[in-house]
């Protein structure tokens, strides 16, 4: 029976995503993945010719599962309610109990990663990077564009810059737990401001995620925006 040479490629990816998120790329050597896999140098370098096309394999399927698993919590919170506003916080929800279940090991974010040491990265890289990010920013935009016109906000909103700012709390929250060495980071302070505007909105009662895929390691974003909504009929403070 043929050996199934992908076996051997994806553990070295895991061991390699490891590393780099515990200590950086630079620092990440290639005969640590190796030994940390438990391959032979030469399965290695007929997987990856090099470090930086080991990084772009890495960043690529991170860049994937990250789709899929935003994609899996939109789809569900469309299901679970017809109001973009309730989507929305549905999906902050999933979020939020995706990373109650996360240890202090798993909580970090490869792209993050791989902008502090740019650098060190070759174009292609840095494409897939801004590219993960821009479709994180577009899937919230996205469903921004619909809240506002179910609840034409009551002053002008910069729609694109609020999903910005839900990006970075996003990510932020996760560079502040490894920064402190505190796992309970992300879901504490995503949690209050979830249940503000649930108050104030009345969404549906929070979601088991039974049936979604978990997060890659480290993907379970935490905290919405910090900042008001203001609509016609009510003040959603997030």
């Amino acid at each position: 029976m043929p050996r199934d040479g992908s076996v051997t490629r994806e553990r070295i990816l895991e061991r390699a995503q490891e590393l780099v998120l515990d200590q950086g790329f630079a620092a990440t050597s290639v005969d640590a993945v190796i030994a940390g896999a438990g391959v032979a140098k030469g399965a290695f370098f007929h997987h990856f010719p090099s470090k930086a096309a080991l990084a772009r394999s890495l960043v690529e399927r991170w860049a994937e599962a990250e789709a899929e698993h935003y994609d899996a919590f939109m789809a569900r919170a469309e299901r679970l309610a017809t109001d973009p506003l309730q989507q929305l916080l549905v999906f902050v929800g999933l979020w939020e109990e995706a990373a109650e279940g996360m240890t202090m090991s798993e909580q970090g974010c490869l792209f993050a990663s791989f902008v502090y040491e740019r650098g060190l990265m070759d174009a292609e890289t840095r494409a897939v990077v801004a590219g993960g990010i821009a479709r994180w920013r577009e899937l919230l935009s996205a469903k921004l564009r619909q809240v506002a016109e179910a609840h034409p906000p009551r002053r002008e909103v910069d729609l694109e810059s609020l999903a910005d700012e839900l990006v970075v709390l996003f990510e932020g929250a996760f560079v502040v737990a490894r920064a402190l060495g505190a796992p309970t980071t992300p879901p504490r302070q995503h949690a209050p401001t979830t249940a503000r505007t649930s108050s104030s909105s009345s969404p549906p009662r929070r979601p088991r995620t039974d049936g979604v895929r978990r997060m890659p390691e480290a993907r379970a974003r935490a905290p919405l925006a910090a900042g008001r909504y203001e609509t016609g009929t009510r003040s959603t403070k997030a």
